[in-house]
């Protein structure tokens, strides 16, 4: 709970609409841990959210809309693919970039990053 409350004045610190101007904000990332809750903080916010997201059912599961396609504002991309982003960022007036790579553990204490997805490529 603790983390959430800190994400909560990050965000609302960072991103003040009436401030700025803003009222359509994409969130990437949006069925991470950190991006769907600033995803369904910007909702209860009053924000208009985009979400990119590469799975529906897991947008489903963690965001909780229920076509999980476009008219919702959901759009299935991936951040390494620029064909896929377009339109979710044609639909924003800000972003909130959260998505990140996440090293494998290999048990021996080394990680290792899946195939594309080092964050040094």
């Amino acid at each position: 709970m603790g983390f959430a409350r800190s994400l909560l004045a990050l965000c609302a610190l960072c991103v003040s609409g009436e401030q700025l101007g803003v009222s359509t904000v994409l969130v990437t990332g949006a069925t991470g841990r950190t991006g769907s809750l600033t995803y369904l903080m910007l909702k209860e916010k009053g924000y208009e959210v985009v979400g990119l997201v590469r799975n529906t059912t897991k947008a489903r599961e963690r965001i909780g809309c229920n076509k999980c396609d476009e008219s919702e504002g959901i759009f299935v991309g991936d951040i390494r693919d620029p064909s896929t982003l377009d339109k979710p960022f044609q639909k924003a007036q800000g972003v909130v970039i959260l998505t990140s790579s996440a090293p494998v553990p290999l048990g021996n204490g080394s990680y290792y990053y899946p195939n594309g997805r080092c964050p040094c490529l």
